[in-house]
């Protein structure tokens, strides 16, 4: 009689088991794509394109929208920097640093340390945009 109450193992367990091995097959796909060198390539191109975009348009903001500076403090020893040199050396580190890391890649190095170097300067320009724009 315990013979007719014993059920035969049921077909859902072993479709659960193939379930998640078909779910962590899947991830993994996934996981491989993610980290492939076709994912890691199209995202240092997007980002040095969208910096470049970004920068290219706060620099013509920068010279084409030239604010009040203030006048540099008198310096005992007779020294003064230049305005035009003081802003124009973020600009100029941009270009400089985004055109490194779009020549390295184009031999097969990417150097992101290029890439976060310009995303600083352009961080720096967006910084004086709004700094220039608050209401003192």
């Amino acid at each position: 009689m315990r013979g007719d109450l014993e059920t035969p193992a049921l077909d859902h367990d072993i479709r659960a088991e193939d379930a998640n091995a078909e779910a962590f097959e899947t991830g993994e796909k996934t996981q491989d794509l993610l980290f492939s060198e076709l994912m890691s390539s199209l995202c240092y191109w997007a980002s040095i394109c969208l910096l470049a975009a970004a920068g290219a348009y706060l620099i013509r903001w920068q010279f084409t929208h030239p604010g009040p500076y203030v006048a540099p403090a008198d310096d005992p020893f007779g020294i003064r920097t230049p305005s035009w040199l003081v802003l124009s050396v973020a600009p100029v580190g941009v270009i400089l640093s985004l055109g490194h890391a779009a020549c390295q890649a184009l031999r097969g190095r990417r150097q992101w340390r290029m890439v976060l170097t310009s995303a600083s300067l352009i961080l720096l320009l967006a910084c004086g945009r709004l700094l220039d724009a608050w209401p003192w």
